[in-house]
């Protein structure tokens, strides 16, 4: 059976290389999230949320244009917001479109709240063809990629990938029913994937399993006030934020610490206000606590 290291404190500490005392905000990265839909609004505004707290210098949060004007909350001031072409609700744009969204990023995440339609599958391919810097796939997007046989869009990029699914996503990437699954055999397949597919899979569940395919960490801070919409999106941020600050060792260990401040968080939140009663907005207002915890 494969072994896995526990994502603790210590783990995170030996592997981060914190930041400049003197560094300006372009020495921190430039993070870029495409999220949302008219169905979604919301997504990206959380995954903005755990950017914005990952010590990124700068966070930028690509909309469809069907958005402008109609999100139905405020906007942390010091998100940069973009709009691009839509369709059916949801990104719509060319290769030579996405070159020029792509550039100059230090990370970009796609996925949160895109819906599924054969334009965004298209967008997604664009996007993996135009970004040379490090790409996370979250939520939608693998749930593109597996509706549509398109796991080349993975295998084709010139970048460095991470994958976040949650449980029913991954089932979906594998061809398999949850039901089939036996919880043990998850880090095994999480390995097998991210071996065939060259990312580093960040799978998401009570238990939380990040592996590379060589390296094998697992979270078991166990907290059903995580298990709420949006949670996902918030961690997607968060390591997004990770990646494109370079505070880490590498991108294994960006989302093994971004795994780690989100869990501390969301115990800070539970402790507050109870699994029932906390929400992910909750949880991202306490990754500084858990910032402050960690260092």
């Amino acid at each position: 059976m494969t072994k896995t290291i526990e994502i603790t404190k210590s783990l995170c500490l030996a592997n981060f290389k914190g930041r400049k005392e003197n560094g300006h905000k372009g020495n921190f990265g430039k993070v870029l999230i495409i999220a949302g839909s008219d169905i979604y609004p919301g997504a990206g505004v959380m995954a903005a949320y755990g950017a914005l707290r990952s010590g990124v210098g700068i966070v930028t949060l690509a909309l469809p244009d069907v958005l402008k004007g109609l999100l139905p909350f405020n906007l942390s001031p010091e998100i940069i917001l973009r709009y691009f072409p839509s369709k059916n609700g949801g990104f719509s744009f060319s290769l030579s479109q996405a070159v020029g969204l792509c550039s100059n990023y230090d990370s970009i995440l796609v996925g949160c709240g895109w819906g599924k339609s054969q334009s965004r599958l298209e967008c997604l391919n664009n996007i993996s063809q135009a970004c040379e810097t490090s790409l996370i796939f979250d939520a939608d997007a693998l749930n593109i990629i597996a509706e549509n046989n398109a796991y080349e869009i993975l295998d084709s990029c010139k970048s460095k990938t991470i994958i976040t699914p949650h449980i029913g996503e991954f089932t979906r990437l594998l061809k398999q029913s949850f039901l089939d699954i036996e919880l043990e055999n998850i880090l095994e397949l999480a390995k097998n994937f991210a071996l065939k597919h060259k990312t580093i899979v960040v799978q998401k569940s009570a238990s939380t399993i990040v592996t590379d395919s060589k390296e094998h960490y697992i979270c078991n801070t166990h907290n059903s006030g995580l298990a709420k919409g949006g949670s996902g999106d918030l961690l997607a941020g968060l390591i997004a934020g990770l990646v494109a600050s370079k505070q880490c060792k590498n991108n294994l260990f960006a989302a093994n610490l971004g795994v780690y401040l989100h869990s501390q968080a969301g115990l800070e939140a539970k402790k507050l206000y109870t699994e029932s009663g906390m929400t992910i907005a909750n949880v991202a207002e306490l990754i500084p606590t858990a910032w402050k915890e960690f260092i």
